[in-house]
């Protein structure tokens, strides 16, 4: 589902993603990504007043999405997860470990 990739990449840049809370740089130069892989910066509404896509006449819902983001499949967020070292004199320190399960 599109909103639950948003929110991972929103998650890995920020490091919190609270319901509807986005990067504040997100809404300083703001992108819209439908459903169809279509990113504008722009929008229109339909009928119900709903946010969909203005590419060709595409009319999918759309989401707030990162100011780089370009038409075409999203791309998985790298997810970095605080790890703790362990052994050695490193022992305690945490280590930031890329696509890590805990």
């Amino acid at each position: 589902m599109l909103r639950d990739r948003l929110a991972a990449v929103a998650l890995a840049e920020s490091g919190h993603y609270r319901g509807r809370v986005v990067p504040d740089r997100w809404l300083r130069d703001p992108h819209w990504r439908c459903t169809h892989l279509h990113v504008d910066s722009g929008f229109q509404r339909d009928e119900r007043g709903r946010r969909v896509c203005l590419i060709d006449d595409c009319r999918s819902p759309v989401r707030l999405t990162f100011p780089e983001d370009v038409s075409g499949p999203l791309p998985a967020p790298e997810l970095r997860v605080q790890r703790p070292m362990t052994g050695g004199s490193g022992a305690g320190i945490m280590r930031t470990r890329p696509g890590a399960k805990w």
